[in-house]
């Protein structure tokens, strides 16, 4: 419930003057700037940025509630769920 169904993410590469703009679908694929479809932030990210390996966790920003990376938000979200008493899995 934190992202919402075509949510904008945004990956800023300063040192090559790169900005990345994917979105996140409502099935929880993203939807990079070709079109194509991915399964994961690091796909994502390995994929716009023609990488062979990233942690898209710590790549990617939520510009609609303040640039926060979506690493920051699946901490958050992992901590609520054990202040529950829910088990978790990573």
């Amino acid at each position: 419930g934190i992202l919402e169904p075509d949510e904008q993410l945004v990956w800023h590469r300063p040192r090559l003057g790169v900005t990345y703009t994917v979105t996140l679908l409502g099935d929880g694929t993203i939807r990079l700037e070709d079109g194509r479809i991915v399964g994961s932030p690091s796909l994502a990210a390995m994929r716009s940025g023609n990488l062979p390996a990233y942690d898209g966790w710590i790549a990617w920003r939520v510009p609609r509630l303040g640039g926060v990376l979506l690493d920051e938000l699946r901490h958050q979200l992992l901590a609520a769920d054990a202040g529950d008493g829910q088990a978790v899995s990573s």
